[in-house]
């Protein structure tokens, strides 16, 4: 990950550094959500357990500009990813990716930030970084459909809540493109980060002006890519896939190409215990 200040959005400025987050030897993280609570920044995001090769969700709190202490507050028989957080009449949800249990739940704070519980269920099947956004009180959720698919990052759709009932949008998908279909980050000023996955998964950025929601209508207003945009560290930078905004401070998330000789013993031996049976 990597997080700069600044008083322009990324489409605004791309040269202004942003500083790179380290990562450990066991984890590394993505996918990072900033959200404001009594005063105090956190940053929600995907953190990887090599060991266990799955994803989990986690948080640090931003303290006089640096992260503190990794904190994780859900694990799950699948990987989970993408913890899009948002706060409703009070209370504080996270709806993560995850379709690998055929489903897309919203997770609810029982002790904002350490403690929290499945709450429901909000679509079912395969559906990837879902995206909650208010257009004129209205409550839409953009998602990747990646049903009966191996993930083509293809195929955007929108789902209305109309009378507590998700109803799809009579245009699904909406987007049929890989390189803006798959959301990137909160929608803002009706401005919706994607991904460009055209050639693989995360290469870039794309901001889409959302022009007509009924008729859906967007237009691209700037792709960006890890070229356009400084670092504080150098590193071999392929790509990145998220981006969110709060305040004055920006955060993404950033690819790297390196072998990784843990993540790979951990992976290699994961498949030989499911090949034999040990886990599933």
């Amino acid at each position: 990950m990597a997080l700069r200040y600044s008083e322009k959005n990324i489409i605004e400025d791309t040269k202004k550094p942003f500083n790179i987050v380290a990562n450990s030897n066991r984890y590394w993280k993505a996918d990072p959500f900033l959200f404001e609570k009594d005063g105090i920044i956190y940053v929600f995001y995907e953190v990887f357990d090599k060991k266990k090769q799955k994803g989990m969700i986690a948080y640090s709190k931003l303290d006089n500009n640096k992260f503190t202490d990794m904190q994780i507050i859900i694990e799950d028989d699948a990987h989970l990813s993408y913890p899009f957080i948002f706060e409703e009449n009070g209370k504080v949800y996270i709806m993560p990716e995850s379709y690998g249990k055929n489903g897309v739940y919203i997770w609810e704070a029982v002790d904002f930030p350490n403690k929290w519980q499945p709450s429901y269920k909000l679509l079912d099947g395969r559906y990837a970084d879902t995206t909650f956004v208010k257009i004129d009180d209205v409550e839409y959720y953009f998602t990747l459909d990646v049903n009966n698919k191996n993930f083509e990052n293809d195929s955007l759709c929108i789902f209305k809540k109309e009378n507590e009932n998700l109803v799809p949008h009579k245009g699904n998908p909406v987007v049929k493109d890989s390189s803006s279909a798959r959301p990137a980050g909160k929608i803002f000023d009706l401005i919706r980060p994607s991904q460009v996955c055209t050639n693989g998964y995360g290469q870039g950025l794309k901001f889409n002006k959302v022009i007509e929601i009924e008729s859906y209508k967007e237009k691209c207003l700037k792709t960006i890519t890890v070229d356009d945009v400084n670092f504080d560290k150098k590193g071999r930078y392929v790509g990145m896939h998220t981006y969110n905004r709060l305040n004055n401070i920006d955060i993404i998330d950033v690819k790297t190409e390196h072998f990784d000789l843990l993540n790979f013993v951990f992976y290699i031996l994961r498949k030989i215990k499911v090949h034999i049976g040990l886990i599933k």
